[in-house]
């Protein structure tokens, strides 16, 4: 999904978006892979891969765009690369939002026992 998505964007969003059927799967898989008992939960490495993919594409993608350009061709790059990178987060929020309240209801569990030992 990470790179179909990252697709989309460096085709200028003109490609085939997700469908709800794709989306699901998506989500799904995510939701499957985080729910299952140690050792085979990979919470931890989905997380992992999630903040690296985003992290990647802006480093391969939008850093060399944005260098290879200047004056004002540098700012319209920066303003498109911008509204793409909103796009990216919020697609892979959605992907991933399963993940994301599971590892914060662990933190925040993690936080109380502290506070109670303490």
């Amino acid at each position: 999904c990470v790179r179909r998505l990252q697709g989309i964007l460096e085709d200028d969003l003109t490609g085939h978006k997700f469908d709800n059927k794709e989306y699901m799967t998506y989500f799904t898989l995510v939701y499957n892979m985080c729910t299952q008992k140690p050792p085979h939960n990979y919470s931890e490495q989905l997380y992992q891969r999630y903040k690296k993919a985003i992290s990647d594409y802006l480093n391969s993608a939008v850093l060399p765009a944005v260098r290879e350009k200047t004056g004002q061709y540098m700012l319209k790059e920066v303003g498109k690369r911008w509204q793409h990178h909103k796009i990216n987060v919020k697609w892979m929020k959605s992907f991933f939002s399963y993940l994301v309240r599971r590892l914060r209801r662990a933190a925040l569990t993690q936080s109380l026992t502290a506070s109670r030992r303490a």
